[in-house]
C-alpha cells in the first residue's frame, strides 16, 4: 500500500545510528528496511542507497562520511559497508 511505502521510505531516510548501537546491528537494520522497499516494488539505485547508509551513521563519522562522499570514484553499497567495518572510529 502507499502508506506502508511512504512509512518505509521515511524510516530508511531517518534512521539514525545510535551511539551504543553496533555497526553490525545498524548495518542488519538498514538492510532490512531496504529488503521491506524492495518487497513493496521500489528499488533504489546505489546513488541512493550509499548516501542514505553514510547520513545515518554517528555524528562522530563525519570526517570519515565526508572522505567517502569526496572521492573520485564512488563506492558501491557493499564496499561503503565493508569499509565500515574496517574502520576503527
Amino acid at each position: 500500500s502507499s502508506s506502508l511505502k511512504l512509512m518505509l521510505i521515511w524510516q530508511l531516510f531517518n534512521m539514525k545510528m545510535k551511539e551504543s548501537g553496533t555497526k553490525t546491528s545498524h548495518i542488519n537494520a538498514f538492510h532490512w528496511v531496504l529488503a521491506e522497499i524492495s518487497s513493496q516494488g521500489l528499488i533504489f539505485e546505489e546513488e541512493i542507497e550509499t548516501p542514505a547508509l553514510l547520513s545515518c551513521l554517528w555524528a562522530s563519522w563525519e570526517v570519515f562520511c565526508t572522505t567517502i562522499t569526496n572521492r573520485s570514484l564512488k563506492l558501491t553499497l557493499e564496499e561503503t559497508i565493508e569499509t565500515i567495518f574496517s574502520e576503527d572510529i
